[in-house]
């Protein structure tokens, strides 16, 4: 059973990359955010800063994991070619679920997005890794769907729709203040099928 400390620091850290920024953020201010009574508690759990964003990348994977369960695997075992739609719902949702976490909430995919922002090597190809089975297999399914479409460009949107997603999630309280009034719904049920049309429009392409 992980420690309380530990995951305290994992929760503190997390939202403060997320909101300041990787570099920003120092071992002793995560320290105190977690109420830890050891000054050296990062230290003790993590060994350092580049430990603690690997813990945190794999938490957060694990989420997205356990929230995709088996919808990829499913889709594969069709005899019919999946639609993109489909193909699309079971790679990203997660990532909207994640957003939606009780416990995370939307400093997760901030902090993804920060990531991406202020690349750091080791953490990349960590991200990169843990990721690989399941873009190679969204990547399978939409050639499956889409024939036509040629594998550099499938793999390119791929790219841009992953990279969409954590913006737009991101920041969607930018959508409060808009030329057309506040365009936010507060419900994911809502708000995921018109992004997802967006996606599947620009994938089908």
């Amino acid at each position: 059973m992980p420690s309380p400390t530990r995951q305290q620091l994992l929760l503190a850290a997390l939202k403060l990359f997320a909101e300041n920024g990787i570099h920003a953020v120092s071992l002793r201010s995560i320290n105190q955010a977690a109420g830890a009574r050891n000054s050296g508690a990062v230290h003790y759990h993590f060994d350092s800063k580049l430990g603690l964003l690997s813990a945190l990348v794999d938490d957060l994977m694990q989420r997205i994991v356990q929230y995709r369960g088996d919808a990829l695997e499913r889709l594969s075992a069709r005899h019919t070619p999946p639609t993109v739609e489909d193909c699309l719902d079971a790679f990203f949702r997660p990532l909207w679920l994640l957003h939606f976490d009780p416990e995370v909430g939307n400093v997760a995919t901030k902090f993804f997005l920060q990531l991406h922002i202020t690349p750091i090597p080791e953490i990349q190809r960590q991200m990169a890794e843990r990721g690989q089975v399941s873009w190679q297999q969204v990547e399978a399914l939409l050639l499956r769907a889409l024939p036509h479409k040629r594998r550099a460009q499938l793999r390119l949107h791929i790219g841009m729709g992953w990279i969409s997603v954590l913006n737009g999630l991101a920041a969607l309280d930018l959508m409060a203040v808009t030329p057309l009034g506040d365009m936010r719904t507060g419900s994911l049920e809502e708000m995921m099928p018109a992004f997802m049309a967006y996606l599947v429009a620009g994938i089908s392409a």
